[in-house]
């Protein structure tokens, strides 16, 4: 609801929406307010059932009660899909300018412009600390400091390789929590 909040999406695009995919990955066959369970979806043209677990990859989200292809467009650069049921902090040491609604999901109503301070005033090192990056933004307390970190665990790796007429596309996502890190998925050709 966040993050549709910080795109500009209705409201009443984004609760059911939001009730829809956590009934997706939920294993129960109660559907929240708004949301679909099995029944909804077997009731289609063509059946299929919730998934009752976590979200592979991002993609999966368009079979979704109320994923429309333009809601998809929207939201696609902001999601992820990680092989955990973990919280995954933002990282406010990798943050680009252009991602700071990421934290903007965590301050309704502050200014876009204080918001990229975050990334204006980072140090050549970065932060120490997420308190310490948020209070170089002029933020204190509160329970937003939880969802942001100053490393990262996944990452994504886009790659491209042609050789003579052949063009691969790649993508992969490292899991940087291990030791030695280690590719947890992989997918080769187009999005």
């Amino acid at each position: 609801m966040a993050l549709a909040a910080t795109l500009g999406i209705a409201e009443g695009d984004a609760r059911p929406l939001a009730a829809s995919i956590a009934d997706w990955i939920d294993q129960d066959q109660t559907p929240l307010p708004g949301g679909a369970e099995d029944d909804w979806y077997r009731a289609q043209p063509v059946p299929y059932r919730t998934a009752g677990r976590q979200i592979g990859d991002v993609s999966e989200t368009r079979a979704i009660k109320g994923m429309t292809p333009a809601l998809f467009a929207r939201l696609r650069p902001w999601l992820c899909a990680l092989p955990t049921v973990s919280l995954s902090p933002i990282d406010l040491n990798t943050l680009r300018a252009d991602q700071v609604r990421l934290v903007a999901m965590a301050y309704p109503g502050v200014p876009e412009q204080r918001l990229r301070a975050l990334v204006a005033r980072r140090p050549v090192l970065g932060y120490g600390s997420a308190a310490e990056a948020l209070a170089a933004a002029g933020f204190s307390g509160g329970t937003a400091g939880t969802q942001f970190a100053v490393a990262s665990r996944w990452f994504a790796l886009d790659q491209t390789i042609t050789v003579g007429p052949i063009t691969l596309h790649e993508r992969a996502l490292v899991d940087a929590g291990l030791d030695p890190p280690k590719v947890a998925f992989r997918s080769w050709g187009e999005e």
